[in-house]
């Protein structure tokens, strides 16, 4: 920096006061003291006096050979959109341009100048209001409309021009009609037909928060709407009173968006009343509100194809459900008065074009709680048909909806790939499948494979245990190739006892050995913090030339591990522990099928369900099945020796990092959320005690026992219902937790736990695996107490292992431990995510093979949870929930209640009668168990009255209405019927259908389509037992039981990984191909494994004996 100075050498310099005022502080004045520079260059290439200091970085000013376009504060304001045009170049933007627009909160504007000057080939600059150089103060210059500069220089451009001038007239972006002042006058007085109110400053909102006059909280959006169809959210306050504030209605939400942090004030009894959020008599709706910009006009859910899409059920049932239509005392509702974080975020969205050759358009987010963000984009048709990338920059206190621009496009709407990279963004993983290809920085850093397929071991390392000899072998799923576990279990002979005794180890993958810490890999894999598995295809945490190849512990192949081996007494009490480096070769590969066997539960800890789905595919990639991945005994045995080995560890590092190990809780549930799981549990007779795990564990066993074979979808919805019901599990630095309160694990009934046995695809582990190993080096302990098998004990610190300083630090472990939970989570909401869209690919793809026909699905679902009007059901078969809703109707009867068609089928069960629909049901009442419905009264379907109230025009034309003669007949046949005093009657009165949680319905099964939202499987009730019948109308009906009995053919397993490539697998149902794996070399030690499997098998059965289990829920 140069800067200026006067004869005798001194800095010249001027002051500037600057006053500002606050409630706390009043009015302050701040002297600002400015120094002359003179190295600011005019940034126009022909100046002479400011060559020697032109920026060599920004663009300059060629004024020899083109036209020096100097922006106005109109055109900035209203022809923004136009200044993105590559024709319009030599740009000079002043400083006065930009305050102007800031003074009018046109920061979009701003925003957008940046980047025009930013832009390398628009010559644009930007000048200060004081400018030294005066060369070129004397030019000539003349005045012209925009208008006319584009109509004489671009005239190609005069139709687009002309469609924004449109569109922006009489608008705030107009501003050539008055001044500043006239415009901050105008715009006070203007009335805001969206009833949203200016945010308060930070000053005012930090002051008022201080003295509780404001709470404060994230906000979230609820699925039910006001009487005026605006958005309802609560603001959750934790421990802080009043626990849940509720904000309905749009002028009480106040342009925040979900996930936001806000400030919230506490509205009295009687301006609730004053905000008119509740319906009254008095109620009404102004259809006819004026609107300043012109965009927000287009509000038609309709036009969106929504209308039809909505899968409504309302909101689940609690203690106090909240009824959107009438105010309840009892809780506290409140409104934003500021933001203190926006959440905002790139949004992947759908075009909705509002005008044909418009170029203002409505993007419309695919996460259904953001609301729709204007957007300018010139040439509709290049992303009409795509997913996109769209952020909000403002939400101007006029408009109904925030602005915003896009970013790019994602691919085609429906492309497989496409849905799949909006996942991945929506949920936080990444920008694209493309951005999850490992850097070529990170491949740099990868081992050399010997003749570029195999990899051989340092054999001479030290500090490393030979196991080679022994027999390890590991059980994984079919088609596993990044196995990081592996087990040992042989039966010994105490050398001065006889007793016998048992030799038990787990080992597990040294990824610590080749990921250096600090290293670009071990960076990515921290960043990653967890390998992502969908439905097709995974994205791993590290490379697979370590996660499939030289880490994974394969058959028949040297590997490095990281071994804990016990020695345990004929009653299988722990002797002793040691952990080591080791040296493993796995004699087998085994599936859990072929290793499944019996075995028995004998402790307390829970045993829950799982809610994963497993897909098969065909050649041709559509999915041939979908199924829940069913639980095995064997998988209980394996999960019996991680947990074994994840305490041990736990144990061991906190012993050495007492305030600073990575380990994992799971606290105590809060005795409230259970409260729903123990009366579904009562109302089908049984006590549920969660007084403790324990006590838990032991009443999920009897409850399970009592149930008949029959009824297996009560206790394993029951579980998934507890395993909701749980606290969430997660990564802390042992440091976070006063000592007093300990580290147990609730779910698995265990005094400390934390993750070891899976570095290859969690980072928390490869975290654990270098504690561990820390504290090692300084160990000096023989290997299992054993002198024969003593070890050299001289270790090394390993290649890249972390300072003691950051393993040791509890601030460095928390933070990481926080990162950790979030991969975790994101994780664990993409995988179901990805669920839900390849169930309803697979729905799809079974409809898209009845080409010659119409035909409909259906099968037996189970309720599971009742909502205000409609219900959750699952198929177990499929591994497949759906929300059952209602139908609507759109114009129901003269009172105020909402009516809804439900099919006539519900009375006689019969598959002719799903399409002719009984109108004006209502629903009666609802519980947490239960949702009543009743039917209307014989007399509102008699002819004269369904001709009043369903004309031609009307949209309930679409759907076959009953007769009063068919529903009379049919009803006659369901019940008797009786009128209120209980007398016999022909008139039909008060009839009634309770649906009850566990209760099996039939169903169709649906797939809600829109390009707006991803697809999703949802049902339709059709009758109260097993329908009758295989056809109604134009419609075959297809029992999905027949499709499944059918689906015996060879399983295939498409997974598709980071390199783009997708491998194939293919197995026998239920039988891998790779059931075992061994050569069968004469050097080999394994060469007579296969014949030896039975005693594999037995030693297999002896370790079931083992009693720790691992669940879901870690």
């Amino acid at each position: 920096m140069s800067l200026q100075t006067d004869k005798v050498g001194k800095l010249q310099a001027f002051t500037t006061d600057r006053f500002t005022k606050s409630k706390k502080t009043g009015v302050s004045k701040n002297v600002i003291e400015c120094y002359i520079r003179n190295d600011i260059s005019c940034k126009i290439k022909s100046c002479t006096k400011c060559q020697a200091i032109h920026p060599t970085d920004s663009n300059l000013l060629d004024l020899s050979s083109k036209e020096l376009f100097i922006l106005g504060v109109d055109v900035a304001s209203r022809y923004i959109v136009c200044l993105e045009w590559p024709e319009i170049a030599n740009i000079l933007i002043s400083q006065t341009v930009t305050d102007a627009l800031r003074s009018r909160d046109r920061m979009q504007s701003i925003k957008a100048l940046h980047t025009i000057l930013k832009a390398p080939n628009r010559a644009a600059i930007f000048f200060t209001n004081t400018i030294p150089c005066v060369e070129h103060t004397q030019e000539n210059f003349s005045y012209l409309k925009f208008s006319d500069y584009v109509k004489t220089h671009i005239p190609k451009r005069y139709t687009e021009f002309k469609n924004v001038e449109a569109s922006t007239e009489g608008t705030e972006m107009d501003i050539t009609s008055m001044n500043l002042e006239q415009f901050i006058r105008h715009k006070a007085q203007l009335p805001n037909p969206f009833g949203f109110s200016r945010y308060l400053s930070s000053e005012e909102l930090e002051e008022g928060y201080a003295m509780k006059a404001f709470v404060k909280g994230k906000i979230k959006f609820k699925s039910m709407t006001t009487y005026k169809n605006e958005k309802i959210a609560t603001v959750e306050l934790g421990g802080q009173d009043p626990g849940t504030v509720w904000i309905v209605g749009n002028p009480c939400i106040n342009r925040s968006v979900d996930g936001d942090t806000v400030y919230v004030k506490i509205l009295s009894k009687a301006q609730v009343a004053f905000l008119d959020i509740f319906e009254t008599d008095n109620s009404s709706i102004n259809k006819n509100i004026a609107i300043i910009q012109p965009i927000d006009d287009y509000d038609d859910e309709k036009t969106l194809g929504l209308d039809n899409y909505k899968v409504e059920v309302g909101d689940e049932v609690t203690d106090e459900v909240f009824n959107p239509k009438v105010r309840n005392d009892k809780l506290v509702y409140g409104k934003v008065v500021g933001i203190a974080q926006r959440s905002w975020r790139p949004y992947v969205a759908t075009l909705q074009v509002l005008t044909k050759n418009a170029s203002m358009h409505m993007a419309v987010p695919l996460d259904i709680n953001v609301p729709k963000i204007n957007m300018f984009y010139l040439n509709k048709t290049e992303i009409e048909d795509y997913r996109f990338l769209v952020v909000i920059d403002d939400w101007p206190i006029g408009s109904r909806y925030p602005t915003g621009h896009f970013v790019r496009k994602i691919g085609k709407i429906g492309s497989l790939d496409t849905e799949i990279d909006a996942l991945l963004i929506e949920h936080g993983i990444s920008s694209s499948q493309s951005d999850l290809v490992f850097s070529q920085n990170v491949m740099n850093e990868m081992p050399v494979l010997n003749d570029g397929k195999t990899w051989k071991p340092e054999y001479s390392q030290i500090g490393r245990k030979d196991l080679r000899k022994k027999v390890i072998f590991s059980i994984d799923p079919v088609g596993s190739k990044d196995i990081d576990d592996a087990i040992s279990f042989e039966e010994t002979k105490n050398a001065k006892t006889g007793e016998t005794e048992f030799e038990f180890g787990v080992h597990i993958a040294d990824v610590t050995q080749f990921l250096i810490n600090g290293s670009e890999a071990d960076k990515e894999a921290k960043r990653r913090g967890t390998t992502i598995y969908l439905a097709d295809r995974r994205f791993n945490m590290i490379p697979e030339i370590l996660s499939e190849n030289i880490c994974s512990l394969r058959a028949n192949n040297d590997r490095y591990a990281v071994s804990v081996m016990w020695k345990l007494d004929s009653k299988y009490q722990t002797k002793s522990v040691w952990f080591g480096r080791t040296l493993i070769n796995s004699s087998a590969e085994l599936c859990y099928e072929s290793a499944q066997l019996s075995r028995r539960m004998e402790r307390g800890a829970l045993e829950l369900e799982s809610t994963e789905v497993k897909f098969v595919f065909n050649k041709d990639n559509t999915v041939s099945s979908a199924n829940p991945k069913q639980k095995l005994e064997i998988h209980s045995v394996i999960e019996e020796a991680m947990v074994m080995a994840n305490c041990s560890v736990a144990s061991r590092i906190l012993e050495g990092f007492s305030s600073s190990s990575m380990i994992r809780i799971h606290s105590n549930p809060i005795e409230e959320k259970f409260e729903e799981v123990e009366s579904i549990a009562k109302f089908k007779g049984f006590d549920l005690d969660v007084s403790s795990n324990l006590a838990l564990s032991t009443s999920l066993k009897i409850i399970q026992d009592a149930v008949s074979s029959k009824d297996n979808s009560f206790i394993r919805l029951l579980k998934s219902m507890t395993v909701l019901a749980l606290s969430e599990a997660s990564y802390v630095s042992s440091g976070t937790i006063p000592s007093t309160m300990g580290y147990s694990h609730y779910g698995l009934a265990v005094d400390a736990y934390t993750h070891f046995t899976s570095p290859i695809r969690r980072y928390a582990d490869i975290v654990v695996h270098r504690q561990l190993l820390e504290l090692l080096q300084h160990s000096d302990k023989e290997y299992l107490n054993d002198s024969s098998e003593q070890m050299d004990v001289t270790r090394i610190r390993a290649k890249g292992q972390p300072d003691i300083d950051e393993l040791g630090s509890n601030k460095f472990i928390q933070e990481l431990a926080d990162h950790l939970n979030k991969k975790n989570r994101m994780s664990k909401k993409i995988q179901r995510a990805s669920t839900l869209l390849f169930q309803s690919k697979y729905i799809m793809d079974l409809y898209a093979t009845y080409t010659e026909e119409s035909v409909l699905f259906y099968k037996t679902a189970v309720i599971t949870k009742i909502y205000t009007h409609g219900f959750k059901a699952n198929i177990p078969e499929l591994g497949m929930t759906g929300m059952v809703p209602f139908k609507r109707m759109a114009q129901g009867n003269p009172s105020d209640e909402t009516s809804y068609f439900l099919p006539l089928s519900l009375f006689t069960s019969k598959s002719a009668d799903i399409e002719t629909y009984i109108p004006f049901c209502k629903i009666k009442s609802f519980s947490k168990t239960s949702i009543v419905v009743k039917f209307p009264e014989e007399d509102k379907l008699s002819p004269p009255f369904l001709k009043k109230m369903f004309t031609n025009e009307e949209k309930e034309t679409e759907y076959k209405i009953v007769t009063q003669k068919e529903y009379l007949s049919a009803v006659k046949t369901y019940t008797s019927i009786k009128t209120k005093d209980g007398s016999k009657s022909r008139m039909i009165r008060e009839i009634e259908m309770e649906f009850r949680v566990f209760e099996p319905i039939s169903v169709s099964i649906n797939i809600s389509k829109s390009e707006f939202r991803w697809m999703e499987p949802y049902f339709c009730v059709l009758s109260k037992s097993e329908l009758v019948g295989t056809s109604s109308g134009s419609l075959n009906l297809v029992n999905m039981d027949s499709i499944l009995e059918k689906k015996s053919f060879p399983e295939t397993r498409r997974i598709k990984t980071e390199n783009g490539n997708v491998e194939t697998k293919t197995s026998e149902k239920g039988v891998s191909s790779n059931t075992v794996q061994n050569t069968n070399s004469k050097n080999s030690k394994h060469s007579s494994f296969s014949a030896e499997s039975s005693q594999l098998y037995s030693i297999i059965d002896k370790f079931r004996l083992l009693s720790i289990t691992e669940h879901e829920i870690i």
